[in-house]
């Protein structure tokens, strides 16, 4: 018997790569931080909702709240997109929510102010090599985690885009100057 052969085949069976593991949709609240740690944004379901439980969370209205301190600043209702995450301007007048699930039909990023989302910009839109999105087993991921993703400011502080980097490594600017 040739117990190499035979333990060679029992550890590929064993095997399981991390990277084809996913993390779930969870809908659940999060916080994001901006760079300066000057403001706070949360996500989370106004109190009158947080029993309702459905199979479409997403439908349902969360709140969106940017705070300085305790002082609230600006809130929005927000249709929660089932992850966490994204960016908050250095003067919380705008929240980046970058979409970490590729899909064409879809937007990889929204843009939030005290106004409601003021900008989307679907994935149609950006100009990258989708041969080399990375798949796992539920999700397709277009971003480079080593390439840059945040705002870009001027010299007086103001805000003049928002950067993402996509798989291909190309730098994609989102002009976020007032017209």
């Amino acid at each position: 018997m040739n117990y190499p052969l035979i333990l060679t085949l029992v550890s590929c069976l064993i095997y399981v790569p991390s990277s084809s593991a996913d993390q779930p949709v969870t809908f659940d609240p999060y916080v994001v931080e901006s760079a300066n740690k000057k403001y706070t944004l949360t996500v989370k379901r106004p109190s009158r909702l947080a029993k309702l439980f459905g199979t479409e969370l997403s439908e349902y209205p969360w709140i969106l709240q940017v705070r300085q301190g305790r002082r609230s600043v600006w809130r929005i209702g927000f249709r929660h997109p089932g992850f966490g995450g994204g960016y908050l301007a250095n003067d919380g007048s705008l929240y980046v929510y970058v979409s970490p699930d590729y899909a064409a039909n879809i937007n990889a990023i929204s843009i939030y102010s005290s106004k409601g989302c003021i900008k989307r910009v679907p994935y149609k839109e950006l100009n990258f090599d989708r041969r080399l999105i990375a798949k796992s087993v539920s999700y397709e991921w277009a971003w480079d985690d080593d390439g840059y993703q945040g705002f870009v400011y001027a010299r007086d502080g103001t805000i003049e885009s928002f950067c993402v980097t996509t798989v291909d490594g190309r730098l994609h600017k989102i002009d976020l100057r007032p017209k």
